[in-house]
């Protein structure tokens, strides 16, 4: 892909994978084409992007459609992940500056915040704003010890895990609650150095994503492969 059309590309898993394109929607080749300014042509091969990715189904004579999430291979992109994160954390320990530690303090604080005061026009964009700070504060902790490479490598090969990992941002308040809580134990496991901590805080980050994933199923069914 050119960078024009890869630019098309990222712009569109983006709007799948927070929700702005949802489960069930139709894509059209022409209205996506008109909306970006270029031909048919490139926007068929970001569609086939798409569907190799998981997230779009190219039906002939029909269109094209956002998937539904299945969540049967969910817990082995969970695995991956929380083993390289671990490993990761285990690094990082005793490298963060007092700066370091300052900027990821507050940005905790802004996740904090943002639970206090919903003044976001949908769920949606709500959960949007949370997942882009939890973003961040895993990409400078990876970024610290050089491997924020790798966290773009597992974001990149798992586009529909980072959709299900958006998805666990429209759970309830005390699971969201639950989660800050758990990345104010990791940055406090990382700053005093505890070892054995941080595995079982890694742990829990990561599988914790599933909690309260059964009350969004049971509010938006038609999001879930059956």
């Amino acid at each position: 892909m050119t960078k024009d059309i890869q630019n098309i590309y990222s712009r569109l898993l983006r709007n799948i994978t927070i929700m702005k394109y949802k489960p069930g929607t139709k894509l059209g080749e022409v209205e996506i084409s008109e909306k970006y300014h270029v031909s048919r042509t490139p926007i068929r091969d970001v569609f086939k992007q798409l569907e190799s990715d998981g997230l779009l189904e190219i039906r002939s004579k029909s269109g094209s459609f956002v998937t539904k999430i299945n969540l049967c291979d969910i817990s082995d992109h969970m695995f991956i992940r929380s083993a390289i994160e671990n490993q990761v954390l285990q690094e990082v320990k005793g490298k963060l500056t007092e700066a370091d530690i300052k900027y990821l303090r507050r940005n905790l604080i802004s996740q904090e915040k943002i639970t206090f005061n919903k003044t976001f026009s949908t769920p949606e964009a709500y959960a949007s704003a949370i997942f882009d700070l939890d973003n961040d504060f895993h990409k400078y902790i990876f970024t610290k010890v050089n491997k924020g490479s790798v966290l773009q490598l597992i974001n990149d090969e798992t586009p529909c895990y980072q959709r299900f990992r958006f998805l666990s941002f429209l759970r309830d308040d005390n699971d969201i609650n639950g989660l800050l809580k758990i990345h104010n134990e990791m940055l406090s496991a990382i700053e005093n150095n505890e070892e054995c901590q941080l595995a079982e805080i890694v742990h829990k980050h990561n599988y914790s994503i599933f909690e309260g994933v059964d009350k969004i199923k049971g509010r938006h069914p038609d999001f879930f492969v059956d």
